[in-house]
């Protein structure tokens, strides 16, 4: 499992704000090119997401524990159909899937 994988897990475990680290590690990779999959990166968008990277990764499982969530979480979202990332399931079972379709998202949400 990657470095940042393990930090968002170990976040929403944490009760942090997990969407805020996510938004942040996205913006690293696709807007400021940056490595991911460094520390320093990871430690950066943590920060710009108001959040303390080390001290969520101390006080957070192991990374065998982490790795081993990661794969409960994985099988469980194919299990509920999802194929790509960013990808959303309501309660309901209904599906949205893509960065083009938050506005769907947010009419579902908005519905309920």
């Amino acid at each position: 499992e990657t470095p940042g994988t393990r930090l968002l897990i170990a976040t929403k475990l944490a009760g942090k704000d997990v969407h805020a680290l996510a938004t942040e590690i996205g913006r690293a990779l696709w807007e400021r090119d940056e490595n991911i999959a460094e520390a320093s990166v990871l430690a950066a968008a943590a920060k710009r997401a108001g959040l303390d990277a080390d001290a969520i990764r101390k006080a957070g499982p192991s990374d065998a524990e982490l790795d081993k969530l990661h794969d409960a979480y994985t099988a469980d979202a194919l299990a509920h159909g999802v194929f790509g990332a960013p990808s959303y399931v309501l309660p309901s079972g209904e599906f949205f899937w893509g960065q083009d379709r938050l506005e769907f998202l947010e009419r579902a949400l908005a519905a309920k």
